[in-house]
This record gives C-alpha cells, structure tokens and sequence, in this order.
C-alpha cells in the first residue's frame, strides 16, 4: 500500500512538473483560438494518459506484492501443517511400537502357558481315552463325570492355542502399520524439506524486490523536493491558461453558433430554390405524363370504337345468319320437348300414384327421369330455312357514320383522363453532383488540409463525408464550381476564415486527408450532403433525418431529408 501511494504521488509532480516547463507561449500561442484550444486539450489529454498509465503500473506493483505476501502465508501454513502430520505421524508409531511390544509380551506369555499346560496333560495322562476313563470311573455317574471334566480341558486348550493365533495375527498387523508409518514419514519429511526450500527462494525474492523498491524510494526523493518546488512556481500559470482556455471556448461557441447559422441560412435560401425547381419539374413531369397516357389512351379507344362501329356496319354471311338461327331455333324445340317430356312423366307419376292409393298397394317414390328427348326434325329444318330466307332479305349493313365516331372517341379519351391523378407530391429534384473533378496539386493539398482542420479528430468516415460535402458543392449549381471558391465562400468553413486552414496547409496535410482528397476528387462520395453542422445546431433549427457521423450531422436539404 505504501509503495502504491507513493507512486501516485510522484505521478501527480510528474503531471505538475510536465505543465511547468511549459511557456506561457506554448500554452497561448500566436495561433488561431481553435488551434490554442485543440493543443492545451491534448497537452490535457496527455497529462491524464500518464496518469492512467502510472496507476496501472502502482496497482500491479501492488498486486505483486500482495501475491508475493499471500504464497509465503500459504508456505508458512504449509509448513505449520507439515510438521502437524510430522508430530502426529511419530506420535503413532511411538503408540504401535509400544501396542506391539505388549502384544509381543501377551504372545511370550501365552506361547509359556500353552507349553506348561501340554507338558501338564502329559504327566497326568489327561489325554487318555474314553474307554480308559470308563473302566476306572467304578460307576456310571463317575464315568460322565470324568467325561464332562475331559471335555473341559480339551476346550480350554483349543482357547489357549487361538488365543495364541489371534496375538500372532495382530502382531503381524501392527508390524506392517508400523512399516507403512515409518515410510508415510520419510515422505512427509522429504515434502517439508522441499517446502523449506521453495520459502527460502521465495523470501528471497521478496527481499530483492524490497530492496529494489527502497532504492526506487530513495532515487526519486530528490525528484519529488525539485517538483514540489515547480508545482508551487507554475501554480499562478495554471490558472491563469484556465481562464484563457474558457475564454476561448466561448469564442468558438460564438463563432460555431455564427457558422451554423450561415448555414441554416444558405440551406435554407438553397431548399427555397430547390422547391421552386421541385415544382416545375413536378408540373412538367405531370404534363408530360397526361400527354403520353392520352396518346395512349386515344390510340387504344379510337381502334376499340372503330372496330365496334365496322362490326356493326357490316352484313352478316348467310352460315353465320344459319349458324346463329339454328342455335336459337333447335334450342328453343329441345327445351320444348324437353318439357312436354317432364309434364308427362309428372302426370304418370301422379296417376301411378292414385292407382296405389285406391289398391292399397307402395306409390312409386318420385317420377321418372326425362332422358333423352327427340324433336321433329323436318318441322325444325323449315322453321330454320324459313328464318334464314327473312333474315338474308334484310341483312344489307348500313355507312360509317365517321362523326358519331370520333365523338364517342372524345368522350371516352375524357372519361378515361379524368379518372387520372397526374399530381405527384412526392416528386423531387435531386441534383446529381457525383463524378470526377480534375484538381490540380495544390487544390489537392487545400482540399486535404480544410478535412484535416474539419475532421481531423474524427474517423475516416467523418472525414471522407465532410470531402464528400465539399465536391457535392463543387459539382452542384448552387455553390461555386472550384474547390477554392467552395471552401473560401463567406461563412462555410470556419476554419479557412480563422486561419487554421492555412497552418495544416503550411504544416503538410497527413497522409489519411491527402488520400481522402484524391479519392472525393476521383469521384468517391459516401453521401450526396451538401451541408453538416454539429447535431445540436441541426436539431436547433428542426433539420430531420440528417446522417449523424461523429461530432457531426451531415444532410442535403432544409428540413427533413
């Protein structure tokens, strides 16, 4: 933690010292207001770039240290562990040593009771046999109880001899503990003296990083007296660029407020124009519409009605005459046979119906269906010839009448017209201001150095769109057709009129401009804008659907886009 404050503090002299050494000319220059507030913002933004970068340096030292602090605690406990298992460890063998001494006593013990109680059955002759014991028991009840008394010693000695079995058993067992003890010590043993040395390594690491660290300490005192005396010398200069940097900005707020409304105001006079213009096209555009669809409309109608009237006029041949009377006269005799058949059918379903009633008997359940019918062939053959004879008499066709024509022609043309909305509200005037423009090499370098001075903090989109603007203009009616007089007309481009235009010019533009330049001059747009301002001045004077690039909103006409 101390070695963290300490390198904030010798960040804040280093911040402190950098703005001391720094003239009251450099901060304050002979250059353009805007050019004196771009540079003080980045002298700023680097100032505070250190900051950021020495914290994250004091935040990793620190964290070293932490992570140094945390593996030796986690050593330590190991250690403290280890010697835990190492003190229990022995403390367990010592108990298995003893556990199997006692067990070698109980087995020393048994194995001497086991062999005087043999050596005891063999001089008593307890080991003799039933028939033995039955022919010197004298009677029957001394007999069982030589046998019960046999019984007994045979089964004390077997207890004797698992006893014996069982001490041996355990004996064995505890052996083998004991073994694998002694090994799991030697292992734990061998894992503290490993642990040992990875904290000795790390102790010493640690010491080396102290002792670098009090030697940064104690290099940089003499740093930390001379900044202390600067920060109190430049104090008084602080402030006093602080006032001239607010002073500034709200120079520039005045004069971005007087640019935007330059270019509200040349927007607007432009969108006048271009409304004008929107008109007459739109009315020409209608006026041409309703001559085409009369043409075409006159074209369609006046073959339509002259076909119907030259239909009309003329007579008909004697096999349409025929063909037309046949149909009518043939059809009209099917439909009357056809009739009479069902009025048949009908009146012998209802007879057949009353003679079922009168004899009890099941009616039929509907009439018969009516087939085919049949007519008389020779009478409608006679009907048809004398119809045709009538109709060829009178089948003459009559003239033309051309004015009866060409006023049904007129009326339908009319009709047709005014069901018809040639009015297009929709309709505009876009100019089209793309193409190639031949710059020369220094209307190269103005054009760069004008999208340097505009956008040069901004991407390279920002910048190729405020090129984009200035060769709309210069290909548009509306503005001058030079990338000298697009750039210096009164108003437009703020930079050009404070000068800054002019240092980027003097300076060299960068190579991303120049490229930029080339490209707009070679006919690469990414919008067809010919204004932008930031948003809020857009906003402020209602313009709607602008392209918002950056810092700034880029649109073509007044008002909505």
């Amino acid at each position: 933690m101390f070695v963290r404050k300490f390198k904030l503090k010798v960040l804040s002299l280093c911040v402190a010292g950098t703005l001391a050494f720094c003239e009251p000319s450099v901060l304050i220059s002979n250059a353009t207001e805007e050019q004196q507030i771009n540079e003080t913002n980045q002298k700023k933004a680097e100032a505070q770039q250190v900051v950021e970068d020495l914290e994250v340096d004091a935040q990793a030292a620190q964290a070293k240290v932490n992570s140094t602090a945390a593996q030796l605690n986690t050593l330590y406990s190991k250690i403290d562990n280890t010697n835990s298992q190492i003190a229990e460890t022995e403390n367990n063998i010592e108990n298995l040593k003893a556990e199997l001494a006692e067990a070698e006593r109980l087995k020393n013990e048994q194995y001497s009771r086991l062999k005087s109680r043999i050596a005891f059955n063999y001089e008593s002759n307890a080991g003799q046999n039933i028939l033995t014991a039955f022919l010197e028991a004298g009677t029957f009840v001394n007999f069982l109880k030589r046998v019960d008394y046999m019984y007994s010693a045979a089964q004390y000695d077997q207890k004797i001899i698992e006893d014996y079995e069982q001490i041996a058993e355990d004996i064995e067992d505890k052996a083998r503990l004991l073994s694998v003890s002694e090994d799991e010590l030697k292992a734990i043993r061998s894992e503290l003296s490993e642990t040992q040395g990875q904290l000795n390594d790390l102790l010493g690491i640690a010491v080396a990083n102290v002792n670098e660290t009090n030697g940064q300490i104690y290099a940089t005192q003499s740093m930390i007296d001379n900044y202390d005396a600067q920060i109190s010398a430049t104090q008084d200069q602080m402030e006093e660029t602080d006032e001239k940097i607010t002073e500034l900005q709200n120079q520039m707020k005045d004069l971005e407020a007087a640019q935007a409304a330059a270019q509200a105001a040349l927007a607007k006079r432009i969108a006048e124009e271009q409304e004008k213009a929107r008109k007459e096209a739109a009315a020409q555009a209608a006026a041409e519409a309703k001559k085409k669809a009369e043409a075409e409309i006159r074209q369609r109608v006046e073959k339509e009605v002259r076909a119907a009237a030259e239909e009309k006029a003329k007579g008909k041949s004697e096999e349409e005459i025929r063909k037309q009377v046949t149909e009518e006269i043939r059809g009209k005799a099917l439909e009357e046979a056809k009739k009479a058949a069902e009025q048949a059918a009908q009146e012998a379903f209802e007879k057949a119906a009353a003679e079922a009633e009168a004899n009890g008997t099941e009616p039929p359940a509907s009439p018969e269906p009516v087939g085919d019918v049949s007519i008389d062939e020779a009478a409608v053959n006679a009907q048809i010839e004398a119809r045709v004879s009538e109709e060829l008499k009178n089948n003459t066709g009559t003239p033309i009448d051309e004015a009866a024509i060409k006023a049904e022609i007129e009326a339908r043309v009319e009709a047709e017209l005014a069901g018809r909305n040639f009015d297009d509200e929709n309709y505009a005037v876009y100019e089209d201001t793309s193409g190639a423009y031949a710059a020369s090499e220094s209307e190269i370098i103005l054009l760069a150095a004008t999208i340097q001075a505009e956008a040069g903090n901004q991407s390279y989109t920002g910048k190729l769109a405020v090129g984009s603007v200035i060769m709309n203009r210069v290909k548009s009616s509306k503005f001058p057709n030079t990338i000298y007089g697009v750039i210096t007309q009164e108003n437009q481009f703020e930079p050009w009129r404070k000068g800054i235009v002019t240092k980027f010019i003097e300076a060299g533009p960068n190579a991303t401009c120049i490229e930029i330049a080339r490209a707009v001059c070679n006919g690469s747009r990414n919008g067809n804008w010919l204004f932008f301002m930031t948003p809020k001045w857009a906003d402020h004077y209602g313009i709607t659907g602008y392209t918002k690039i950056g810092g700034h909103a880029f649109f073509y006409k007044w008002g909505a886009n």
